[in-house]
């Protein structure tokens, strides 16, 4: 994608570009988050424990990584609902951003809880990728950092 011409002194454009490049990395590991959130397959695992017996717990068979979880927070400024939740405490975003999965899991919507991640990375990659085709004053992207 051919990013439109920052406005800004030489100083703010070259800071812009480096934030810029940072979050198009982040961009790609959200990508790759979805598609390893869209692999439903589950497996059984046996979990030992000495006192109480062996148990078996149903897992994904792939799952995603502190880097992934890295790449949202990042990206979050383009998170759609991520505007006005910024200055809610933590724990009122974080219940708002997983509440709708938890209801739907509690309903018995299979895979509900990864369903809403895919839905919210994918909102979130949309708008950064909106953003890039059309932010073209460098302070914007010193503001997102």
């Amino acid at each position: 994608m051919k990013l439109p011409k920052l406005t800004g002194s030489e100083k703010q454009i070259t800071w812009a570009e480096d934030i810029i490049s940072e979050r198009k990395e982040m961009a790609n590991r959200l990508e790759e988050a979805i598609k390893i959130l869209s692999d439903m397959s589950q497996h059984e695992e046996i979990v030992k424990d000495p006192i109480f017996g062996d148990s078996t717990r149903t897992c994904y068979t792939h799952e995603t990584g502190v880097e992934h979880d890295m790449a949202f927070s990042i990206l979050r400024s383009w998170w759609p609902d991520g505007g006005p939740q910024k200055d809610l405490p933590a724990g009122t975003r974080e219940a708002r951003l997983w509440g709708k999965s938890l209801d739907d899991e509690a309903a018995g919507i299979p895979h509900a809880a990864r369903k809403r991640r895919i839905e919210i990375y994918t909102a979130t990659l949309e708008n950064f990728r909106q953003a890039l085709a059309t932010e073209t004053d460098a302070r914007y992207w010193i503001d997102q950092r």
